[in-house]
């Protein structure tokens, strides 16, 4: 087994959660299903009042704590997760995401082990609600400076990194409704470039803000951009004239997307997967 050298769990899983009991314990039973390596399950629940808490309170698995209390958002409830981490690593799964395999977290530990680098991260698929890929996998980072012009995805699930390097970044930026996960990322891609790995490593169910707004979404990551790499105006500048392509891009593809479903139904979830 994979565990930490100072006598506590190597990895914390994090799960943030409010109402969700279905999809909660889906990605309990693929974290429960890990094998060879030391690892916490902690679950910070918005005051849910379908049940999450009694069932949470009925696992008997030494591996869960649970914090249950309103919170101001996701992010305010991953820093929440994030201060009662002890894992050396933490990643945060969201409720209905689930690893792909049940040696998932192992790998990542051995790769730790090995090399000790400060974070990294595998690849991810977009599903949906019956767990068919939506879309081609994500996760490479190519480099900061594509990375600080949106061309290079890192998704927040995949990633693992050195707690105490989170906890020094200050976590998630509340000042980033939706793209703190990403204005974090950006943060730790200054500190160094990620180990990254080719494995899939987890499925993450569509339908989040980023889907249902674009221009909402995309227009916070360009903020969280600004901030993370310290933009000057005319940088800032050309970010923004990029972001709004991207936009206009993003929209298009959505709209054809649902053309493709009304016409072809299930059969159009393939082909988009693949592009």
């Amino acid at each position: 087994m994979v565990s930490s050298n100072d006598g506590s769990c190597l990895v914390t899983v994090v799960t943030v959660t409010r109402n969700d009991l279905d999809r909660l314990q889906l990605t309990w039973a693929s974290v429960a299903r890990q094998v060879d390596v030391d690892l916490e399950w902690v679950v910070v629940d918005g005051a849910s009042t379908d049940g999450t808490v009694d069932w949470l309170e009925s696992l008997t698995d030494d591996r869960v704590r649970v914090l249950s209390e309103p919170d101001a958002g996701i992010y305010d409830a991953m820093n929440k997760g994030l201060a009662l981490a002890t894992g050396e690593l933490v990643t945060f799964l969201n409720a209905g995401d689930r690893y792909l395999d049940d040696d998932v977290l192992a790998r990542v530990g051995q790769r730790y082990e090995k090399d000790r680098w400060l974070w990294g991260h595998g690849g991810g698929v977009v599903v949906d609600a019956a767990g068919r890929p939506v879309r081609p996998v994500s996760g490479g980072y190519r480099g900061r400076l594509r990375y600080a012009f949106g061309r290079s995805a890192v998704i927040h699930q995949t990633v693992f990194a050195r707690t105490q390097l989170v906890r020094a970044l200050g976590g998630f930026d509340l000042r980033f409704p939706i793209a703190a996960d990403v204005h974090l990322i950006m943060r730790l891609g200054r500190q160094s470039d990620p180990a990254v790995w080719p494995s899939v490593d987890v499925a993450y169910e569509e339908g989040g803000v980023s889907d249902q707004d674009a221009g909402r979404s995309l227009g916070d990551m360009h903020r969280a951009r600004v901030d993370a790499f310290g933009m000057n105006r005319g940088l800032a500048a050309v970010d923004s004239a990029w972001t709004a392509g991207v936009v206009g891009y993003v929209r298009g593809r959505q709209a054809a997307k649902r053309t493709a479903r009304h016409l072809l139904g299930d059969r159009s979830i393939d082909w988009w997967a693949k592009r």
